[in-house]
């Protein structure tokens, strides 16, 4: 008669059959049996966002005002793509046309929408600016959070590709991971140390990036790296 083998999965761990035995192999530890890698988004994070990201952005970075009046507000224009960050060459990101831009500047906070102001608000938190020098109907945001799926400050730079991520290429949802890790990075580095609360009114200096599409062209909304309220 045949024997049966049946797999049980458990919360706390598993259990390897074999001739000799069986043996409890706590979860997490997977890797040291099986020789697998799980890929961790957040590693090398500090190092990262100091010594590689913010260096890149504000390298990158081009003055809002001037990329808005030079290109009349259109930013899929030759005018504006010769200051974007990154224009997507591959089929697929050239098909919707999404581009890049990192960006700083000043600006006057016009409203601020974050629950350092109001419990009931949004937890897609963000202060709607006007940049200074700058007279168009641009609707022009900076996240805040806690919430923000963005993925610009990813996108902008070129030392991170989804073919090349610290040597490995790696899959969508992780590519997702590593968009999520930066946003993070913006909450604990940048939001964490500014005074949201009071920051209606006041003057606003700022760098960080944002992208346009086909599909995502009716405002800016800026992620940063970097905001001072004066």
């Amino acid at each position: 008669m045949k024997k049966s083998i049946v797999i049980l999965t458990l919360a706390a761990a598993f259990t390897v059959s074999s001739a000799t035995g069986c043996k409890v192999i706590p979860i997490g530890t997977e890797s040291e049996y099986t020789g697998a890698n799980s890929f961790d988004a957040s590693e090398g994070s500090d190092s990262l966002w100091a010594d590689q990201l913010v260096p890149e952005i504000n390298e990158k970075a081009v003055d809002l005002t001037d990329l808005l009046n030079q290109s009349g507000g259109d930013l899929f224009s030759d005018t504006a793509s010769a200051m974007a960050a990154k224009v997507p060459t591959d089929s697929s990101a050239a098909a919707s046309k999404s581009i890049v831009y990192a960006v700083k500047g000043t600006g006057t906070v016009m409203e601020v929408v974050s629950k350092a102001v109001s419990e009931e608000a949004s937890s897609k938190g963000y202060l709607l600016i006007k940049p200074d020098g700058y007279d168009g109907e641009d609707v022009i945001k900076i996240a805040v959070g806690p919430v923000n799926m963005d993925t610009s400050l990813r996108d902008a730079v070129d030392f991170m590709d989804i073919n090349n991520y610290n040597g490995q290429k790696v899959t969508t949802n992780e590519w997702a991971q590593v968009a999520s890790n930066i946003n993070g990075m913006v909450q604990d580095y940048v939001i964490a140390n500014v005074d949201l609360a009071s920051a209606q009114d006041k003057t606003v200096e700022f760098t960080g990036a944002f992208s346009v599409s086909s599909t995502k062209k009716d405002e800016l909304f800026i992620t940063p790296v970097a905001l001072e309220f004066k």
